[in-house]
């Protein structure tokens, strides 16, 4: 079973973003965040 795990990510945009998930949920916060901006 994998755990989540927690990760504070660069968005790129000068924010930085503490994210618990998994690594699929990583990735789409950080591309929904990018194309949000």
């Amino acid at each position: 079973m994998m755990r989540p795990f927690c990760v504070v990510m660069n968005t790129g945009a000068g924010t930085w973003l503490p994210s618990c998930h998994g690594r699929g949920e990583i990735v789409r916060v950080a591309f929904r965040t990018r194309h949000t901006s």
